[in-house]
């Protein structure tokens, strides 16, 4: 499917996809003009795993800066806080942002994928709150105006990793959401 001369992937559950087989275990977080998209890489995702994913199950997400990375943190249902380091200098297909109208947010689709399988076991919409979309966007609006050198991006996020484990990433977050 094509919209204008980018290509549209879509994405149906239960299928097994070639490009997420052996790829590496984590969160991966990305914006592009179409919203976010949130892909969860776990090796043999369990039937407990994958149930936490489920939109009646709840859904937390925290942001924290550190020296100019936007760390994503994300919850869902019983499982551990998962991290996702962003700049939007990585993100290839962004080409805009637009602040929310009130009462709106930013469009999220979560993805859980099985890297030994490849099998998409979710694929959720979420839309993020008002505020938290705006919280969003004004940390990437101020991460576009500085100069980028990803070199320096990935040994950052290597030493804040060693001086802020996910927990301690949590209790610096300065913007909560939270469903249900």
């Amino acid at each position: 499917m094509f919209l204008g001369k980018k290509e549209v992937k879509c994405y149906e559950v239960g299928v097994n996809y070639f490009e997420a087989i052996g790829h590496q275990e984590g969160v991966f977080f990305d914006i592009t003009d179409s919203g976010i998209i949130l892909r969860i890489y776990f090796c043999g995702v369990t039937a407990h795993e994958a149930g936490q994913f489920r939109s009646e199950k709840p859904f937390e997400m925290r942001l924290a800066g550190l020296r100019d990375i936007i760390f994503l943190l994300f919850k869902f249902g019983e499982l551990n806080w998962m991290d996702a380091p962003y700049n939007v200098h990585l993100s290839l297909n962004l080409t805009k942002l637009e602040l929310p109208s009130d009462g709106l947010g930013l469009a999220m689709t979560v993805q859980l994928f099985d890297t030994f399988t490849g099998k998409l076991h979710c694929n959720r919409f979420l839309s993020l709150s008002t505020e938290m979309s705006r919280k969003l966007i004004k940390m990437v609006e101020e991460q576009k105006r500085k100069p980028f050198n990803v070199k320096e991006y990935f040994n950052d996020i290597n030493s804040i990793y060693a001086a802020y484990p996910t927990k301690k990433l949590v209790r610096v977050a300065d913007c909560y959401y939270k469903t249900r």
